[in-house]
Parts: structure tokens; sequence; C-alpha cells
């Protein structure tokens, strides 16, 4: 039986991802920062359709992989789900549980701090993985409609097969001393 551990993922100096768990009793909390739902935002057309998900093992978890090349500075996909403050993305860390999962990326957006939670998205860009030494994407907060969207860029031409992974930015989460 493979069981998969959720980890925290965090990224700095600009945004990070808290990967912790899920309650969906806290979803429905309101908020003192109004909700944006950023979801099927493209401002240009994205390859996700030569992208798909695939369980990897059981540490790693799911990834997203290239089913046909992808050339260098395409839109991939979006980090998509409800925009949030900070200080609603920290509670809600606090409270998901390990077991169930959840997606958090903390960003700087006009010089507030904001976090977009994608726990209950079905956006492939939260399956979107680490890799600090051979990245092939990046992420890039752009405006939409005066909001903020995680954009996912390739950096290098991608070949079918291969997973996308962009760089979190750091160091110390757990699976990179493996990764050594």
């Amino acid at each position: 039986m493979c069981l998969h551990t959720h980890v925290t993922r965090r990224f700095r100096p600009k945004w990070r991802i808290r990967n912790g768990g899920l309650t969906s009793a806290r979803r429905n909390e309101k908020m003192r920062l109004r909700k944006k739902t950023v979801g099927n935002v493209k401002q240009n057309t994205s390859c996700e359709e030569k992208l798909e998900v695939k369980f990897i093992d059981c540490y790693k978890g799911s990834g997203v992989f290239a089913v046909g090349s992808i050339a260098k500075d395409k839109l991939l996909t979006h980090y998509e789900g409800e925009l949030i403050s900070k200080e609603e993305g920290n509670r809600r860390h606090e409270s998901y549980s390990n077991r169930d999962g959840s997606f958090l990326f903390f960003f700087k957006y006009k010089k507030k701090n904001f976090c977009i939670d994608a726990t209950h998205s079905s956006g492939i860009g939260r399956m979107v993985n680490d890799n600090h030494k051979k990245p092939n994407s990046k992420v890039v907060v752009e405006e939409v409609d005066g909001h903020p969207v995680l954009s996912i860029y390739s950096i290098r031409l991608i070949h079918t097969g291969e997973e996308i992974c962009f760089d979190y930015q750091d160091p110390s989460v757990p699976w990179r001393k493996f990764l050594a």
C-alpha cells in the first residue's frame, strides 16, 4: 500500500507554496479579503492540451508531464484556485490535515502579500513539482482584469515525456536532501 505524505512547499523571496492538508468546513468561512476565483483565466493560449498528470511514486506523488514538445517561452498553464490574503492562507495551512493535502501558493502582488488556495481546484498547475537543479518552467505573476494570475511558462524547449517543474526557491524543503 502506498501512502503519500504531503509536505509544506515554500517559495522565497517572492512566493511560496505550502502543501499541507484539507478541510472543507474552513473553505466556507467568510474572510476579510474579498475572495476571487482565479480559474480558467487564459490571457494567451496555453499548452495544456500537451500536458498530463501522472503518478510518479509514493514519495513524490503525481507530476505534470509533456505529451508533446513545447517550445521555449510558451504559457503552459495557470496555478488556479481561490485568491485569499496571506493571513487566511497561513490560517488554512495550520487547519488543513497532512493526510488529505493542500496546495497553497504565497506571493506578492503590488506590494501586498496574497495566497492562491488550489486545494479544491481541478487545475493541473498545482501538480507541477519542484526542481531547483534543472527547472524547465517558471512562475510569473501577471494581472488580468485587475487581479493577479499565476502563470507557468516554459523557459526552454520541453521534450515529449519530460516532467514539468520549476524552482520553488526554498532550500529548506525536505525532499531536496534526497535529490542532492
